[in-house]
């Protein structure tokens, strides 16, 4: 089971290279923003992986070093196992496994998550600005047998993400939390570009349009949270014996990955605020288990009336579909007396 994490890591990496090739190549035959801005999203969200299987192989490093040297105390004994060690202390100390992780934490993570967190600005605000991904054609093609094959990679992508985070609650695999989380970004992502491209089908091309930008904010604001991780990393105070989580670390991708942790957050504020166990009350509980179906109820009620125009005798009005005339033609509404 230990092995289980790092292997998870390296498939994520291939994975996640292998859909930002594909989504690079779908971004030009579809002509779509907004799979080259998630093309992008899927790239950097492979480095999260591989910086996660960097730690676990070094972490693991470690563990296997202080077991060798309680297996060799027991052997030898304590004294004499002291002793051999007080010798080759100054040797063997720079070449351990520990000062290897040691190097990694202080130099190598906060070296390349503010390498990352600049690059991530940058490419999502090129993307933004239309110096990057803007393609010469104002209409989406081969919108249906992309959407298609969007739908299969995202349920794919689905299962894979909520594997990883099941894994992350363990305490050794922690870190997959964040990679996890952007691995369902990118879900998440893909689902609403087909969503988008079944509205194109009736030539409203305002969702792709808004999701290329949206999507190159997000990867900005995952940017800038690397760098701001990258500052107070130095500022830090270290504990001992208290687990950290590494710099690399994306708490909003986190927040992806375990979306329930939000409402852990708000009970134990509640609880702290009022002086007893307000989560613990059947309206909090009620509250909790149905605030997904109740935002997505008034979501739905509030397009609807959206679609509910009253119209004067002496007015006129276009029928739209989707933002489009259905018509050319005005049509003038009489009433009769």
């Amino acid at each position: 089971m230990r092995h289980y994490p790092r292997k998870i890591c390296i498939a994520a990496v291939v994975v996640h290279a292998v859909l930002a090739l594909i989504w690079f190549a779908m971004s030009g035959w579809t002509q779509s923003g907004a799979i080259y801005a998630a093309a992008w999203l899927s790239l950097f969200t492979g480095f999260f992986w591989f910086f996660s299987y960097i730690h676990m192989w070094a972490t693991k490093a470690v563990e296997d070093e202080e077991r060798e040297e309680r297996e060799f105390e027991r052997r030898r004994g304590a004294r004499e196992t002291e002793k051999l060690f007080d010798e080759r202390r100054g040797v063997e100390d720079a070449l351990s496994a520990r000062t290897k992780l040691r190097r990694l934490e202080k130099w190598f993570f906060p070296g390349v998550t503010l390498a990352l967190g600049i690059c991530m600005c940058l490419v999502g605000y090129l993307i933004i600005t239309g110096r990057m991904g803007k393609f010469a054609k104002s209409a989406l093609e081969n919108q249906v047998p992309a959407l298609i094959f969007l739908s299969g990679i995202s349920f794919f992508t689905f299962i894979f993400s909520r594997y990883a985070a099941g894994l992350s609650e363990e305490r050794q695999s922690q870190g997959l939390k964040g990679s996890a989380g952007g691995m369902f970004l990118c879900t998440l992502s893909v689902l609403l570009i087909v969503m988008s491209f079944i509205l194109s089908s009736f030539d409203y091309l305002l969702m792709e349009r808004v999701l290329r930008y949206a999507i190159s904010a997000t990867i900005c604001v995952i940017g800038v949270e690397l760098i701001l991780n990258f500052i107070l990393h130095f500022y830090r105070p270290r504990v001992e014996g208290r687990v950290t989580m590494p710099v690399y670390y994306s708490r909003i991708l986190g927040l992806m990955a375990v979306p329930t942790s939000i409402f852990r957050a708000t009970a134990m504020t509640l609880d702290y605020q009022f002086g007893f166990k307000v989560s613990e009350t059947w309206f909090y509980q009620f509250f909790e288990r149905a605030a997904a179906p109740l935002i997505l109820f008034l979501l739905l009620v509030l397009y609807l009336f959206t679609c509910i125009v009253v119209v004067q005798s002496d007015e006129q009005v276009i029928i739209e579909r989707f933002g489009t005339p259905k018509r050319p033609a005005l049509y003038e509404i009489v009433l009769s007396d």
